[in-house]
């Protein structure tokens, strides 16, 4: 369903059943049902990456998809995320999207997350609940794809980000979430 711009009404013209329906039905229930797409991860594995520079969490999974008909749209992410590093020193976690192929955040990323010096070999960081919302500026009318990307880094040893992703983890069982919505 697609919104239809609100008419300027002559004096004396008579509505029919049909401009009371485009006007009224369709566009209140396009603003009860906006434009969205979301993926909830329920995997048989968790998520895991080892890449120092940014890269899809999942190309298919966590691409999204959709035709706005406004100009701005929300992406969103929710999810349960770890760290570890082969070495003690500091691991640090990034998270970024891209529209259309570009990421957004620059540099960084839209979020960045880690720990400090874990004293030991293979060091893993607690699981940490990562979120965002964001804001984004959409061409009305043009289908956009979105893409949850990734990377992590280690101040010493190879650095390793791992998402849970419903997998049967005990006691980390949790399923991301990643969204888009007008």
């Amino acid at each position: 369903m697609t919104w239809t711009d609100p008419r300027t009404w002559s004096p004396g013209y008579i509505p029919t059943a049909d401009d009371f329906n485009e006007q009224l039905r369709d566009n209140l229930s396009y603003l009860l049902n906006p434009a969205s797409a979301e993926y909830t991860a329920n995997e048989a594995s968790n998520y895991t990456s080892t890449s120092t520079v940014f890269v899809d969490v999942d190309a298919t999974d966590f691409s999204l998809t959709i035709t706005p008909e406004g100009s701005a749209v929300m992406v969103g992410f929710s999810g349960s995320i770890a760290l570890a590093a082969s070495s003690s020193g500091s691991t640090m976690g990034y998270l970024d999207v891209t529209k259309d192929g570009v990421r957004l955040g620059g540099d960084d990323g839209w979020v960045q997350f880690g720990g400090g010096d874990g004293g030991g070999t293979i060091n893993i960081y607690a699981l940490q609940t990562i979120s965002f919302v964001r804001l984004v500026a959409v061409t009305p009318g043009v289908a956009v794809t979105f893409r949850l990307q990734w990377k992590c880094r280690a101040t010493v040893g190879t650095p390793t980000i791992q998402m849970q992703a419903g997998a049967g983890t005990a006691n980390a069982d949790s399923h991301p979430q990643f969204w888009v919505k007008e």
